[in-house]
């Protein structure tokens, strides 16, 4: 079992998304100025913003989307995941480059779905957390 650091008592609330780190987000996830059916047939928008679960109706896909609107989805959803982190992880202090790549996981599987990989950073278990992050790892070969 790890040793949980006590350094800094929740001092992961300073943190914030770094501006790689969100150059880093829209780069993985992807820009697209309209809705469309992601992978697993929901309907999705922006930067991985997920409209609803299910197939887009065809007035949705026929919708564009400003850069405005696009970055604010985003936003909101940053949002959201910074602050998972801030109420999950109080006790472990994490490097920028460790917050990035939370944000961007949570950002990606939503607050429930990093559940327990928050949980298990908060008490010092890395290694666990990895582990378990890289059970959402889906990749596909073109």
């Amino acid at each position: 079992m790890s040793t949980v650091p006590q350094t800094a008592l929740n001092a992961n609330q300073t943190l914030s998304l770094s501006v790689q780190g969100q150059a880093d987000l829209m780069q993985r996830e992807g820009v697209i100025r309209h809705y469309y059916d992601d992978a697993v047939n929901n309907c999705t928008y922006g930067v991985g913003t997920l409209a609803h679960a299910g197939p887009c109706s065809p007035q949705e896909l026929s919708i564009s989307l400003s850069d405005k609107q696009v970055v604010a989805s985003m936003q909101s959803g940053i949002e959201v995941a910074e602050g998972a982190i801030y109420r999950n992880v109080t006790r472990y202090p994490l490097t920028q480059k460790q917050f990035d790549a939370l944000v961007s996981f949570t950002y990606n599987v939503g607050s429930g779905g990093a559940q327990d990989v928050l949980r298990l950073i908060n008490q010092g278990q890395l290694a666990k957390a990895v582990n378990l992050m890289m059970l959402y790892v889906h990749a596909t070969v073109y």
